[in-house]
């Protein structure tokens, strides 16, 4: 009797013994989750806020960034706008003056190389105007140093045009020994009116006043 009530004592102290060891386990393990959840609960709130700030800055730096360009968007903007105005102009002079005094435009431009090409022997070659109008200005300006005279397609004065220009028009003159080349174009005549009075061409454009 007295080993089976020992027997018992013994079995009572091991389950309560364990039941206190569950205890403490269960209570650990609920701390360390509360204290998971907490780590959880604070990462989540440093990457929310880390997140707001890098969201901010980029914000900021967005803003900052369109701030400061927009004076030069607004600056090319207005370079554009004044280009534009001032090819309109050209355009719409050279449409209305006619295709004779076109002829004189190239004419004065073949009076000027005249010189540089004194003792060649020439070749042209016509772009967008008549051959014969064009052959007998070249004859009374040059004389015999044009020996021939040709009609010239179009497309090969694109890569000289200038950007809003619309009239592809001129005299190409070539020498003969391939020594000099011409552009006698309507092309280069406003590429030259372009590069020397373009200050010039917007403030007569604009009234003496330009846009802002």
């Amino acid at each position: 009797m007295e080993e089976l009530r020992s027997t018992e004592i013994l079995d009572k102290e091991i389950r309560t013994d364990s039941g206190k060891k569950a205890e403490l386990i269960k209570t650990k393990a609920l701390e360390d989750a509360r204290a998971i959840e907490e780590g959880v609960d604070l990462r989540i709130a440093e990457a929310k806020k880390k997140a707001e700030e890098a969201s901010a800055q980029r914000i900021e730096l967005f803003e900052k960034n369109t701030r400061s360009a927009l004076p030069l968007e607004k600056q090319r903007y207005l370079v554009s706008y004044i280009y534009s105005s001032v090819m309109e102009a050209i355009n719409s002079y050279f449409d209305s003056i006619g295709e004779k005094k076109r002829m004189d435009v190239i004419k004065s431009m073949a009076e000027h190389v005249k010189p540089v090409c004194k003792g060649k022997k020439l070749k042209a070659a016509v772009y967008g105007m008549a051959l014969e109008p064009a052959e007998k200005m070249l004859k009374e300006v040059l004389g015999t140093s044009v020996t021939e005279v040709c009609e010239g397609s179009v497309s090969d004065l694109y890569s000289e045009s200038v950007s809003g220009f619309n009239r592809r028009e001129g005299i190409v003159l070539k020498a003969e020994d391939s020594s000099l080349t011409c552009r006698l174009t309507l092309d280069q005549k406003v590429r030259e009116l372009l590069e020397k009075h373009n200050y010039e061409l917007s403030e007569t454009l604009f009234g003496g006043r330009l846009p802002e």
